[in-house]
């Protein structure tokens, strides 16, 4: 966040599925964090295609001048896909 402003962070859905399957199924996850605090984590280690894991959660997280929020996802199995859905409900005022 850019100095003198504030963000809330009312809501988050992560949801992740498996498009097609992998050759050696791995842990995939995706998560929405802070610079200090993690707010929501979702993995999945599922291989038919269909599978798919999902959160959603209401948030209370302020993000202040300086912070910032991150997603991050990661598939550790050898082929296959997994499609990600991140959703970060944020409203921005000044501090």
């Amino acid at each position: 966040m850019p100095q003198g402003k504030k963000a809330f962070v009312s809501n988050i859905y992560i949801e992740l599925l498996r498009s097609a399957a992998a050759t050696t199924v791995g842990v995939a996850y995706a998560l929405v964090q802070t610079l200090y605090t993690g707010l929501l984590v979702v993995s999945h280690e599922k291989n038919a295609v269909g599978d798919r894991e999902w959160a959603d959660r209401a948030a209370d997280g302020l993000v202040g001048a300086g912070n910032s929020l991150e997603i991050r996802t990661a598939d550790a199995s050898t082929g296959g896909t997994i499609d990600y859905v991140v959703i970060v409900e944020v409203t921005a005022f000044d501090a």
